[in-house]
């Protein structure tokens, strides 16, 4: 039980449910442009799991970049290294890696699609890339929220998309690369909790860079424009008025402005003078919900589409 639980820890479970964004938009959205089917479902399945053996790569690659800073700020996560070992964890790494690989492989066969190798192993570069050296773009401005939506949201949903639908279709890119602009201010908000211990690791992050409150606005008007984008292309170009369909419009409306009036309540919550305050500091550390803002952005697209599948 204990080696499983440490497992889970390892490969970072609580962004596991973000599978719904990354496989869920995609489905849906195929289904605008092929039938249901078994073939489907299949095709949905293999997606799902070759995108949870990509993040479990990820993850135990960046945990292992980690290790000293999370030794002294996330021991939870450094423990889990230490107890399956760092060469174990590095063996899991390959095995893991080698299972995507013979399933993608398989899949562009049976899908004819050799373009999904293509991704993969892009995908898999920038995992690699974001946290070992000489690349390291997790320390390196503007290239961090680049390679964190490349990696965790735009390769992923545009191989899952291909997958499933056999192609590309216009709709479905444009609303793919949108959601994956709208992922940015998330790596931005994730790292504000985290702006000591990557300041002195000296990671140098936007957060770390910018400073907190900096970072938050950039985060915030990313966020608006972003959304406004998804809502706009939605609504305007694809919508037909009906109530019913106004109604996930408006629910998706309400999920976006969750998210940045949440971003706007940290902004007030950073003022530096009120983190002189340990207990306001660490009350602010635990008020970054990424995964909940990355299920409330995904689950509003996935309405929007929703609207549009509904006859």
């Amino acid at each position: 039980m204990k080696t499983i639980k440490s497992f889970f820890v390892l490969v970072r479970w609580e962004y596991m449910p973000s599978a719904i964004n990354e496989t869920g938009i995609p489905a849906l959205l195929a289904l605008l442009f092929i039938p249901f089917s078994s073939q489907y479902v299949f095709n949905v399945i293999m997606s799902l799991l070759i995108w949870y053996g990509a993040h479990f790569i990820g993850a135990q690659i960046n945990n292992i970049s980690d290790y000293n800073a999370d030794k002294k700020f996330k021991s939870y996560i450094s423990d889990t290294i230490d107890y399956f070992g760092v060469k174990k964890v590095k063996w899991m790494i390959i095995i893991e890696a080698l299972i995507v690989s013979v399933l993608t492989i398989g899949m562009s066969v049976i899908r004819k699609q050799p373009m999904l190798v293509i991704l993969w192993l892009v995908g898999l570069f920038f995992a690699c890339a974001y946290s070992m050296k000489p690349f390291n773009f997790k320390s390196r401005t503007v290239m961090n929220p680049i390679t964190l939506a490349l990696v965790l949201y735009l390769i992923p949903m545009l191989f899952s998309y291909l997958l499933i639908s056999g192609s590309f279709h216009e709709l479905s890119v444009i609303t793919i690369i949108i959601f994956g602009i709208q992922m940015v201010p998330m790596f931005f908000m994730d790292e504000i909790s985290d702006y000591e211990e990557d300041k002195e690791a000296n990671v140098m992050n936007p957060c770390v860079t910018f400073g907190r409150r900096k970072t938050i606005m950039i985060a915030t008007i990313i966020g608006i424009v972003s959304n406004m984008a998804m809502l706009f292309y939605w609504f305007f170009y694809i919508s037909q008025n009906s109530s019913f369909k106004m109604i996930f419009f408006i629910t998706a409306l309400i999920f976006y402005a969750f998210v940045i009036f949440d971003f706007i309540l940290i902004y007030r919550m950073s003022e530096p003078t009120l983190l002189k305050d340990e207990k306001k500091l660490m009350k602010l550390k635990k008020s970054i919900y990424t995964p909940v803002w990355l299920m409330g952005t995904g689950l509003a697209t996935l309405l929007l589409i929703f609207e549009r599948w509904v006859k």
